[in-house]
């Protein structure tokens, strides 16, 4: 089982969690957006070496991508970091980047029980790759390729996605979708949706 957020969950139910081999998302830019869901329980995720992946939670206040949540991650435990000071500092869980990137793929995967068919290039596995585009001025001159990728990457940056082998997005373009067509018609939804709950206002304030 995964569990979302965690942030109110006490060290033993935690520790019940690890026990049992459970995952916990961490949906961080939201948590860091929401007043009241609180504190965020890195740390002591990290105390209990429980495996991490990550989640974009409500997309009307925070983006679904994961080189956001990467990065935010990244900056959320180094801020946390600073806050300590250096001497409690150095007692914490160290977290790197190669790790945040392990929960944006791999460590994903097993989140939703399917470590054994995708997550990493390994024989055996379905070949879902996501080719990023190494040469894009905001990695240049690339040096460390996952530094690059949880502290500058962004959606633009993917040039091929390949789902089981097929390409849906080659070149840097979708392949069986029209972006035109997906956003008109999530125009024509929120101009339906907007225009219900004003009427929906209007008759509550005539009653």
């Amino acid at each position: 089982m995964t569990f979302v957020h965690c942030n109110h969950l006490s060290d033993e139910e935690l520790d019940l969690i690890a026990a049992a081999g459970g995952t916990v998302s961490l949906g961080i830019q939201c948590e860091m957006n929401s007043r009241g869901i609180g504190p965020i329980p890195l740390f002591r995720l990290l105390e209990r070496g429980m495996r991490l992946s990550l989640s974009g939670d409500t997309e009307t206040k925070c983006t679904g991508d994961m080189f956001t949540q990467m990065r935010m991650l990244w900056a959320f435990y180094r801020s946390q970091l600073t806050q300590m000071g250096l001497e409690r500092a150095a007692t914490m869980p160290v977290m790197t980047l190669r790790d945040i990137l392990g929960y944006a793929t791999l460590d994903g995967a097993h989140a939703v029980g399917m470590g054994d068919e995708i997550g990493s290039l390994t024989p055996g596995k379905r070949a879902d790759i996501t080719l990023i585009d190494r040469n894009a001025m905001n990695f240049a001159p690339m040096q460390d390729p996952v530094a690059s990728l949880v502290l500058a990457a962004h959606e633009g940056n993917v040039h091929d996605v390949l789902v089981g082998g097929e390409f849906v997005k080659r070149d840097g373009r979708m392949v069986h979708l029209n972006p035109a067509e997906l956003v008109s018609r999530a125009r024509e939804s929120q101009h339906d949706l907007l225009e219900r709950a004003s009427r929906n206002r209007s008759n509550g304030a005539a009653q």
